[in-house]
């Protein structure tokens, strides 16, 4: 695998951890050759790893908000509909079942309250495919995802040299990544 520039050095992958000059970083173009180049090639792959977390980040954010969104809507079209089926199935039990009536009441009303939430999945999936924000959304999570996969693959060409540095920037922008990204709601104790 030698190069057309005739560096031999460039054109040998190790196959243990090393540090040094002269390593592909994704094309044969991109080869530092002294320090300062090394350096960019660092922030390069810093950069690459930031993005690549933060791409996952934002479809997370993105999902939150559109469950927010649908719960919302959901509640100002119909609110029992916004209520869990089990919160439903205990306040049919109770509004319909009469002191000292048989357990059949509960079963039954708790059939009822799984046929309805059914068929409210079912109108909200038929419904979803026709609403162009659903669209949107899907399109916009599909573009974030390819985005994530596509740069997260580079990073890991780049951590393929072996290179003990592009290891560190990568470890390091990962890292730093989830602490800027980080959702802090999701911690919260009760």
């Amino acid at each position: 695998m030698s190069h057309a520039h005739g560096s031999s050095s460039a054109g040998s992958m190790a196959m243990a951890l090393h540090l040094g000059l002269n390593d592909l970083v994704l094309f044969e173009a991109f080869v530092p050759s002294n320090w300062g180049q090394y350096v960019g090639a660092l922030c390069f792959t810093f950069a690459l790893a930031v993005l690549a977390a933060g791409l996952s980040a934002a479809k997370k954010r993105l999902v939150k908000r559109r469950i927010s969104h649908v719960l919302k809507l959901r509640e100002t079209r119909d609110p029992a509909a916004a209520k869990p089926a089990l919160i439903q199935a205990a306040t049919a039990t109770t509004a319909t079942a009469p002191l000292g009536s048989h357990t059949d009441t509960l079963a039954d009303s708790n059939m009822n309250s799984q046929r309805s939430s059914s068929q409210l999945l079912t109108r909200t999936r038929t419904s979803a495919t026709r609403d162009p924000s659903y669209l949107i959304h899907q399109m916009t999570k599909f573009a974030l995802d390819l985005g994530h996969i596509f740069i997260g693959y580079l990073v890991m060409l780049i951590v393929m040299q072996f290179n003990i540095g592009y290891l560190l920037a990568a470890s390091v922008g990962y890292g730093f990544a989830a602490w800027l990204f980080e959702d802090a709601s999701s911690e919260k104790l009760m």
